[in-house]
């Protein structure tokens, strides 16, 4: 009897458009990203690669060892990006530290009309403040995207997410920004 492992990926047509919740892990969940510059490092590469790769970053949190996307793809294929982003960064790690960067796969949801973008997005900005890196989402430096709009108050209240309601409705029914 030979055993046949359940593919990890959906079919390729279920990653043409549509939006979608990532997360992409360390190699042996090393805190390869604890370092500010090798995180800035990452989030440089992943802005650079979603633009080439024609999505939009609704939100993102580059944590120590991980990575959570929340990813609107409106040309070409989330496995594309993915594979991009981590063939680029992977390449440059090996090269400058003789290690592997990154886990074999990642992790993908697609996101259906009824779920809550919103709250996706605050699960994503949240992940630093229950990791006590820090007290306040907005104080974490290596998240960002377009659905989160950092409080422009000198003492913003810990916990606090914006998400542009135009922007959220215009993303929830997959069409391309203007």
């Amino acid at each position: 009897m030979t055993f046949r492992r359940k593919a990890n990926r959906l079919p390729p047509a279920s990653y043409e458009g549509g939006i979608y919740f990532v997360i992409i892990s360390c190699d042996r969940r090393a805190a390869y990203f604890a370092q500010a510059k090798r995180a800035e490092w990452c989030a440089k590469h992943l802005l650079a690669c979603a633009q080439m790769a024609g999505a939009d970053l609704l939100a993102y949190t580059i944590m120590p060892d991980h990575v959570h996307l929340l990813v609107a793809q409106y040309h070409g294929t989330l496995p594309a990006l993915v594979r991009t982003f981590k063939q680029v960064t992977g390449f440059h790690f090996k090269k400058d530290t003789g290690q592997g960067l990154w886990q074999k796969g990642y992790y993908d949801h697609v996101i259906r009309k009824e779920e809550d973008l919103a709250e996706i997005a605050l699960y994503i900005a949240a992940n630093p403040v229950r990791r006590a890196l820090v007290v306040d989402w907005q104080a974490y430096e290596f998240t960002g995207g377009s659905l989160l709009a950092r409080d422009a108050a000198p003492h913003p209240a810990p916990g606090n997410l914006k998400v542009a309601a135009t922007l959220a409705a215009a993303h929830h029914s997959n069409e391309a920004p203007a």
